[in-house]
């Protein structure tokens, strides 16, 4: 038994060899090789004659290390990408990886459904990925799922895929430095870590005090201010903006006084506490709805109530996003500059990886009040419209 077991081992092995004879396999290899190699180098130098620049200069535009400072260079880089796309060039980006140990790869670190019930999000996302696409970089979603408090999951992370990260997603300080331990190319966008440089997020205090010191121009006595308790109902981290807004809607109204009423039940009862309170409810009150879901709930209240915003009452929230805009275009508010936001995290991770850290100075970005027909001067004689 033993013999015929060695017997077959023999044959197999034989089989092996021949099928994985490297004689056979090498000269196959080298000829791919050589002929990719041939044909990156045959575009390089077709697009170098026709944008009139050398080769060096075109491998450093498309490689994303040409400078563009003027408006000249600029123009050149233009052209010669024009040149690379009409002749359907791509570069090697495994073969750049290994020349360079640069992935080129930025990871969004993000949880899934904030894509769906934070669509405000995407807006960020598009200002990151603009300054990305321009420094020759590539955008990565990356799961806040996968990563663990005591280790991390995604492969990305493992195996060190990535060349830095931005987190767009609340997560505890905790988690967040033991990111920034292993890939310390690291930016955060609106998160409760804050830190004096690699940080951006918007300015909620200077949006709650906007807010309230323009109520209180307008003339507005009483203000419900809805907001929602995310700790009550579930095990969600507190983030950042829920306390800076209330905080600085209530320094607007300083030394007034106005009175504000804090409501922090779950959203699907606004309806029944407005119903409740409806004679308390008159032109010179104002519903104020911390955030976009808040809105949605306050408008189909006022809609049940057959209460018009700008009319029997005011209106406003303390943030917008494009999508809503659609449904509540006159709405008064505070927007913030969400692509900007982004530009500005692109602009920090990149200003990071190439050694710059001086660019990367923490920064608040400030809300703009805009006035809609859901709020009106009480002040004045005549009344404001209705949406």
């Amino acid at each position: 038994m033993l013999s015929d077991e060695l017997h077959r081992t023999r044959e197999f092995l034989k089989i092996s060899h021949t099928l994985l004879d490297t004689r056979q396999l090498m000269p196959y290899n080298i000829n791919v090789e050589r002929s990719t190699l041939e044909a990156g180098m045959a575009g390089i130098i077709d697009i170098a004659k026709a944008s009139g620049v050398s080769r060096e200069t075109v491998s450093r535009i498309l490689n994303g290390k040409y400078k563009g400072r003027t408006e000249k260079s600029r123009a050149i880089m233009q052209w010669v990408r024009k040149e690379a796309g009409r002749i359907n060039y791509r570069l090697n980006n495994a073969a750049r990886t290994m020349r360079t140990t640069s992935s080129r790869l930025i990871g969004i670190v993000i949880e899934e459904k904030s894509l769906m019930t934070h669509p405000v999000i995407t807006e960020t996302l598009k200002g990151i990925n603009e300054i990305l696409e321009e420094s020759d970089y590539m955008l990565t979603i990356t799961s806040l799922s996968g990563i663990r408090e005591s280790t991390l999951e995604s492969r990305i992370f493992k195996e060190h895929l990535l060349d830095g990260i931005i987190i767009v997603d609340n997560i505890d300080s905790a988690r967040a430095r033991m990111m920034k331990s292993i890939i310390p190319a690291c930016i955060m966008v609106n998160m409760n870590y804050w830190e004096d440089r690699f940080c951006v997020r918007r300015d909620e205090y200077d949006a709650g005090r906007t807010a309230g010191s323009e109520l209180l121009q307008l003339g507005y006595k009483r203000a419900l201010y809805f907001d929602f308790d995310i700790q009550r109902y579930s095990n969600k981290i507190h983030h950042y903006s829920a306390k800076d807004r209330i905080s600085g809607f209530k320094a607007g109204f300083e030394g007034n006084k106005t009175e504000i009423v804090v409501i922090k039940d779950d959203p699907t009862t606004f309806h029944e506490y407005l119903e409740k309170n409806l004679n308390a409810i008159t032109p010179y009150t104002v519903l104020v709805a911390a955030n976009n879901l808040r809105l949605f709930s306050l408008t189909s209240a006022l809609s049940c109530l057959s209460l018009k915003a700008g009319n029997d009452c005011g209106l406003v929230s303390l943030d917008d996003e494009t999508g809503f805009l659609r449904t509540f275009p006159f709405l008064s508010r505070v927007s913030f500059p969400r692509m900007e936001i982004g530009r500005i995290a692109g602009q920090m991770i990149v200003s990071l990886l190439k050694g710059d850290a001086k660019k990367c100075a923490s920064t608040k970005i400030k809300g703009k009040w805009i006035a809609g027909t859901t709020t009106r001067n009480l002040n004045a004689k005549m009344g404001g419209c209705i949406i």
